[in-house]
């Protein structure tokens, strides 16, 4: 999967221009628009994957959107999928008041890592209710490529343009096709991006007022402040047509604790139709949970996918079960329950909570004192979650740039990197990355987004 030859080759190349990279970097840093939710070090150099094997993953990766989409319309029909995620009665009205705009799953990032040595990328998680990345992922990618172009100009990188880099208002784009297929007729919707006053990120506000330059009225508003008149949605008192709602479903759980009124409140905007709300609460919900990652192969939901859909999910993810599942664990070598799996084989798994952010619902068992993995694992057989086999990340060089102003602050290393999949309408938009020297490969636990590149075969 990665072009290690094409790597070694611009990091060499960068490695000897480090000074020339340093003072492009602090020359032009300014000019560039925000592409940080969060201050990390520039990676000049990005991660090059082979444009074949790559794309051969990104199409697997639409067929599995589409599995989510399906999962979505089961939790609708199917009594037995429903109980198997086991919602609270308000979130479960809330879900089944809402039937997609057209669809859905409009937008989900596949997390995964590269299998070290092989053509494969193994899917680690689903974010399938306000992925971050969006407008930041085509600007980091234009950031490198303007870095790559001015501090080795004879470089001439041959690489396959990715949909999320022809047009920097491609999400725009998926938004307003979302309304146009949920029937909407305003032209141009106004759009409320919901994020939680006081908690609203910066990809939030460069998106407001990128759409706004464009053209489309866009306002970022808190979802417990609107109201429900005359069959309208009304944010800060005027009516809005299209949301694109941008408070994790972890965090709109909380929400909805300290305020009782929440999910009655938008199960009857969804079910007055007074605003087209992506993604769904159903995705945001079923398709977004970790559990979703082992419905597949649960013993009493398997049914409802064909040999082809469990042949295309071995393919893609790890490992998987739910806490709590009964009969043998399934993980070759092990012929026990999944409580002795987790016991005796802590050291290759990893526990995740239904609905984290940022890694903290992630419970590594090899990094893990023994004590909390078992309190872990009782508390998911208590309160839901998963068992996963450990995937180990693949290194990848790096080359930081400093952005603090100080010095060249360039320095060379390797770090973990994950591979992340853009599926925008049931379609490939393009590949995001993480790196970071932490076992967990998230920006807010000290990594940093890294470009992704797609490299052409070599001529013969």
């Amino acid at each position: 999967m990665i072009d290690w030859g094409q790597a070694g080759v611009v990091m060499a190349a960068l490695s000897a221009r480090s000074t020339v990279v340093g003072r492009h970097v602090r020359e032009h840093f300014a000019s560039w628009p925000a592409f940080q939710n969060r201050a990390y070090d520039l990676d000049a150099l990005p991660l090059l994957c082979a444009a074949e094997p790559a794309l051969a993953h990104a199409r697997r990766c639409e067929r599995y959107v589409a599995l989510l989409e399906r999962l979505c319309a089961l939790y609708q029909e199917e009594p037995l999928i429903r109980a198997y995620f086991g919602y609270t009665p308000a979130e479960d009205a809330l879900i089944r008041s809402d039937p997609g705009a057209g669809r859905h799953v409009w937008v989900c990032r596949l997390d995964g890592f590269i299998v070290e040595g092989r053509d494969q990328i193994m899917l680690l998680e689903n974010n399938a209710d306000a992925p971050a990345g969006t407008l930041f992922t085509q600007r980091v990618n234009a950031v490198v490529r303007e870095v790559l172009a001015g501090a080795w100009p004879q470089g001439r990188l041959p690489t396959v343009p990715q949909p999320l880099d022809k047009d920097s208002n491609v999400f725009l784009g998926l938004l307003l096709d979302a309304y146009h297929a949920w029937g909407g007729e305003a032209d141009p919707p106004r759009l409320a991006i919901l994020q939680e006053r006081g908690r609203s990120n910066v990809e939030s506000q460069e998106m407001a007022r990128q759409y706004q330059a464009a053209g489309v009225p866009t306002v970022v508003a808190d979802p417990r402040e609107v109201t429900l008149k005359g069959g309208r949605l009304l944010c800060e008192g005027l009516p809005v047509d299209l949301c694109w709602n941008k408070v994790n479903t972890c965090r709109w759980r909380e929400l909805a604790r300290e305020h009782p009124t929440l999910n009655q409140t938008w199960r009857e905007v969804v079910a007055a139709r007074a605003v087209c709300h992506v993604n769904s609460f159903g995705a945001r919900f079923a398709a977004e949970d970790k559990r979703s990652l082992a419905i597949f192969t649960d013993p009493e939901c398997a049914g409802f996918f064909s040999d082809e859909d469990r042949e295309l999910t071995a393919t893609l993810l790890p490992f998987t079960r739910r806490l709590g599942a009964c009969g043998p664990a399934g993980l070759e070598g092990s012929d026990g329950e999944l409580t002795e799996l987790i016991s005796e084989r802590q050291g290759e798994l990893v526990l995740k909570v239904p609905f984290d952010i940022r890694g903290d619902g992630v419970t590594i068992g090899r990094s893990t004192a023994r004590g909390a993995w078992l309190a872990q694992a009782a508390d998911g057989m208590r309160d839901g979650g998963i068992v996963q086999r450990y995937v180990e990340p693949t290194r990848y060089p790096v080359l930081s740039v400093g952005l603090d102003g100080h010095g060249d602050g360039v320095s060379a290393g390797s770090m973990r990197v994950s591979c992340d999949t853009f599926i925008l309408a049931g379609r490939f938009a393009g590949f995001g990355a993480k790196a970071s020297l932490a076992e967990k490969v998230n920006v807010f636990q000290g990594g940093r987004k890294v470009s992704v590149m797609l490299t052409q075969p070599a001529a013969a």
